[in-house]
């Protein structure tokens, strides 16, 4: 095989590995795959400085460790606040996330909270009609779908026309971020 055609054949593989899984050039996926295979020190040590540096995806991530207390302390607080900041962001995980942890019911995330956090039907649904706006993956929009099937049954008239209300005036903080659709 000639170089040309070497050089050919693995710049297609790279240009065909972005955007996914194994993209080699975003440090935010090296840190999902060392997640994945259960090294969480290192998934935290390359996804903090990434979302203290605004990206939504790294943020909502590092929620997850803080619920999970992987590779630090457990902490509903400071998933709720790296989740707040990553939904605030149009994260649409961080979003149903922070509606599972105002919902009325254990289920989702909201299954770490227990006692411990404040429940809001309108925040959660809030939330949900958000997430439902963001999601890209289509397990996430089916999931979504039930939440907010299954929410707007418990609703009272007023807590929905404010959860509506709180999702049509809300609006990205700082900025919008674009989450990441890996293939």
């Amino acid at each position: 095989m000639s170089v040309a055609r070497i050089f050919i054949l693995f710049a297609v593989t790279l240009l065909g590995a972005c955007g996914t899984y194994y993209d080699p050039s975003d440090s935010y996926v090296r840190g999902v795959r060392f997640y994945d295979r259960g090294d969480f020190v290192t998934a935290k040590q390359i996804w903090q400085p990434l979302a203290e540096a605004g990206d939504c995806d790294a943020a909502f991530r590092m929620g997850t460790l803080y619920i999970e207390g992987r590779a630090v302390e457990a902490s509903v607080e400071k998933a709720m606040s790296w989740w707040l900041i990553a939904a605030n962001q149009g994260q649409p995980r961080a979003q149903f996330s922070l509606g599972d942890m105002y919902g009325l019911r254990e289920y989702g995330t909201n299954y770490w909270c227990s006692d411990n956090c404040e429940k809001d039907p309108a925040k959660s649904y809030k939330w949900y009609l958000l997430a439902e706006r963001f999601a890209g993956y289509e397990n996430d929009k089916r999931y979504i779908a039930r939440l907010l099937s299954t929410t707007r049954e418990h609703l009272t008239p007023a807590e929905r026309a404010e959860g509506e209300r709180l999702a049509k005036e809300w609006q990205p903080s700082p900025h919008i971020c674009e989450a990441r659709v890996l293939l």
